[in-house]
């Protein structure tokens, strides 16, 4: 096909705003919709190249697909690898390497669903993670030759095959996508199924080749480029993305390729656009790398220098290896499709190794263990679980520890509850009691509480909540409960970090437009507390407090290695006072909730904090996993104060 300079154009905004978002996310909150106007240029060209090619060859196409992707992506990936090796902890290495292969066999889209969100925290930990977009691009690339075939056997005019299209695929996704956004938003983000409307609205652009007036083109174009530029500027990451507001940025992209006005609008955006493959896969490898060694977040001049870096890396890369998709030999895809195989390979070794032998943190593996969560589920407790319930477990959280003694004590709870199984279990074993897991994952296990997340639906919560409590009544040798969850989090959110007033404020104000209010969360834990305070079986219950969350990753205390200035170690503690902030309205309701009942109450900051801090690192043990789970050393310095108080000593 003719080449396209306003198209490049419109490559060249869509990265820089994918790019600004990455590294400024406060001056473009909604850069991340670049990826939409991606997906509906690679829907037009894809299609105007199969509708251009006399007696389309789904080898030849297949072909040039590996020598355009191919080239720039693999040295990402090893680079990647290597920087990983040397630099990151042994749970960042195997993420990585998942991801690697994951990306390789462009499925990296399906691997996030099950992870952190686009926009959590842990993302910056992910130099990869913006590959998910190819995942979805590629994974359109190989359906829709096949589809456009079939149609063509249909009806053979391109009016035809774009309404076959836009009945099969674009409509029905885009359906999909709303009713999967309302549902879990995280599937929807990076799911091809509700984002494939996107990229067939790019193709339908391609089969209706009916163009614009050229008096009205610029018109069109200018309205198109706005619609974009308007979703980046007052987009957020707190709407429920993609649904219907996908629609402007889409429509914009859709407008201005339409408008097709074919010249210059800025030629160094167009330059940009030019490198905007090369300049996509290394911007976010390299701003991540340095969240990871800088910890949290970089100055701005280490961002700046890192987009500068990405820019150059990126022109190297359209000016050398990318030139390898015109080369005439016949050995350049097979040997592409081999390195992406080879590079599979390794990172699906990596990501399932289970001893970290390198030399370089030999000399922290101690205090590395503390870093890794103990496992999720076990055989005997989801044996128990469904000999009481007659059901098929779907406790996220389930484990056991003398699954058969006559006295247990019950850990109950969201994720925070599964920390302390580490340290509880301990101290209940040395007497002779068994200990039982039972918790969800980001979903609170109070009665009537009808609560739902990116992660967990509302049926789902309710049933896991369900099965949970057939097991508490019906296992008559649990004596003991402990209830623990991140109490806060389900009506205010995350605080943005670095932690001060304003930002903590910030999170409490989203209270007040959240359907899950703090008194709809205390209203349920007042009826659960009060169902579990007349069962006869169960001697003590306590309650706990939310234990102090760290506004950086405790892992960074220790300094990465090649770190002579000790720019990687963050500080090891808290202000106290953010804690109080944060925690006290929460303590103080809860506290006022349970004051006339048999509940106690345990609060962890009165064993992790002095008046002064609240430590991440004490004793040259790492006391959380992340930033608000506790590790198995943290686990272990609770629960033996925890202990005492549960046995009423």
């Amino acid at each position: 096909m003719n080449y396209r300079e306003d198209i490049d154009f419109l490559r060249g905004i869509a990265v820089s705003i994918v790019v600004i978002f990455h590294a400024f996310p406060g001056i473009l909150p909604g850069g991340f919709v670049g990826v939409d106007v991606f997906f509906v240029i690679s829907g037009f060209l894809i299609t105007s190249v199969i509708i251009s090619t006399p007696n389309f060859s789904l080898l030849s196409f297949y072909d040039r697909r590996v020598r355009r992707i191919a080239p720039a992506l693999i040295p990402v990936m090893i680079i990647g690898l290597f920087i990983a090796w040397n630099v990151f902890y042994f749970d960042e290495l195997k993420q990585f390497a998942k991801h690697v292969w994951r990306s390789a066999t462009f499925s990296l889209n399906y691997a996030l669903i099950a992870e952190d969100g686009y926009f959590d925290t842990q993302s910056h930990l992910k130099p990869l993670l913006h590959l998910w977009s190819l995942s979805i691009e590629e994974q359109f690339y190989i359906i829709w030759p096949f589809l456009f075939l079939l149609f063509r056997r249909w009806g053979t005019s391109n009016m035809s095959i774009g309404i076959q299209l836009a009945l099969i695929i674009l409509i029905p996704s885009f359906i999909l996508n709303l009713i999967l956004t309302g549902e879990n938003h995280q599937a929807a983000f990076f799911s091809t199924v509700a984002r494939a409307w996107q990229l067939s609205v790019g193709a339908c652009l391609a089969l209706f080749t009916h163009k614009a007036k050229l008096k009205t083109r610029p018109l069109i174009a200018y309205l198109g480029l706005s619609m974009i530029l308007i979703s980046a500027v007052f987009y957020s990451d707190s709407m429920a993305y993609p649904g219907h507001y996908a629609l402007l940025p889409t429509i914009g992209a859709a407008l201005f390729i339409f408008a097709n006005i074919n010249k210059t609008i800025a030629r160094p955006i167009s330059e940009v656009g030019k490198i905007s493959y090369p300049l996509y896969l290394w911007h976010w490898l390299i701003l991540s790398c340095a969240f990871v060694y800088f910890f949290d977040r970089p100055s701005n001049l280490i961002l700046m220098v890192c987009i500068g870096v990405s820019l150059l890396i990126s022109a190297i890369s359209h000016l050398t290896i990318e030139k390898l998709r015109w080369h005439s030999s016949k050995l350049v895809s097979p040997l592409l499709i081999l390195s992406f195989v080879l590079v599979a390979i390794v990172g699906y070794t990596v990501s399932k190794s289970t001893v970290d032998n390198r030399p370089i943190f030999l000399a922290q593996q101690e205090a590395l263990k503390d870093l890794v969560r103990t496992g999720a589920r076990d055989a005997d407790c989801a044996e128990l679980v469904a000999k009481l319930t007659n059901e098929k477990p779907i406790v996220p959280y389930c484990r056991s520890s003398l699954a058969d003694a006559t006295s247990k004590v019950a850990i109950v709870g969201d994720s925070h509850a599964h920390t302390l199984f580490a340290g509880l279990s301990e101290q209940a074993s040395a007497e002779g009691i068994g200990t039982l897991l039972l918790a969800n994952s980001g979903c609170p296990p109070y009665l009537e509480y009808d609560w739902y997340n990116h992660r967990v639906s509302r049926s789902e919560c309710q049933d896991q909540r369900q099965q949970i409590f057939k097991v508490l009544l019906s296992d008559k040798s649990i004596e003991f409960i402990v209830f623990s969850t991140r109490g806060p989090l389900y009506f205010e959110g995350e605080v943005k970090r670095p932690f001060s007033v304003e930002n903590i404020m910030s999170a409490r104000a989203t209270a007040e437009t959240s359907e899950f209010s703090d008194q709809y969360l205390y209203e349920s834990i007042s009826k659960t507390m009060a169902t579990v305070s007349r069962v006869e079986n169960f001697k003590n219950v306590i309650f706990l407090l939310e234990n102090p969350e760290m506004d950086f990753e405790p892992r960074n205390v220790l300094r990465r290695p090649y770190d002579r200035f000790g720019f990687s170690a963050a500080r090891s503690d808290v202000q106290r006072s953010f804690h109080d902030l944060r925690m006290g309205e929460y303590n103080k309701s809860i506290t006022n909730l349970l004051k006339d009942s048999t509940i106690k109450i345990f609060d962890p900051a009165d064993f992790l904090c002095d008046e002064e801090s609240c430590a991440a690192y004490k004793d040259n043990k790492i006391l959380y996993a992340d930033d608000d789970h506790l590790s198995v050393s943290g686990s272990k310095l609770v629960s033996k104060e925890l202990w005492q108080i549960l046995r009423n000593r």
